[in-house]
């Protein structure tokens, strides 16, 4: 019996952290696709229109091979800066997810010993004083 309200306890725990895991998810990818979606309209409606002009296209094609003649050992620093950086992100979020994993662990086990430790010690406690209080001399 308190092996099944153990397994109960840590289900209903493990559903409510999924909620809020999934709720924070959904949030962020509502931000992420909104960022997209306003990103996509300004190019279709403002920057578009004007680099689709022939004198642009051409002016932009004479500065991108001037750059890459130029600034392609400054391009190739600044590509392995970013790769570091974009390297340095995976590699705290993968630790972040990793700590969260954890601390879902932590969190439900912590929990448990409040409920099936910490709650039955006071609860004897209380009674027991409560036993002695009673008694006669």
């Amino acid at each position: 019996m308190i092996g099944s309200l153990i397994s109960t306890v840590n289900s209903g725990l493990d559903a409510c952290i999924d909620f809020v895991a999934n709720a924070v998810g959904g949030l962020l990818a509502m931000l992420i696709t909104g960022a997209s979606e306003v990103i996509s309209a300004l190019w279709w409606h403002a920057l578009s229109p004007f680099f689709m002009q022939g004198w642009v296209m051409i002016t932009v094609t004479l500065l991108v091979c001037v750059l890459a003649y130029f600034a392609l050992p400054l391009f190739l620093w600044f590509f392995y800066s970013v790769m570091r950086v974009v390297v340095i992100l995976a590699v705290a979020a993968l630790t972040i997810f990793i700590m969260f994993q954890v601390g879902r662990v932590l969190t439900k086990i912590a929990i448990l010993a409040i409920v099936f430790g910490y709650l039955p010690y006071l609860f004897i406690r209380k009674v027991r004083a409560r036993n002695t209080d009673t008694q006669p001399e």
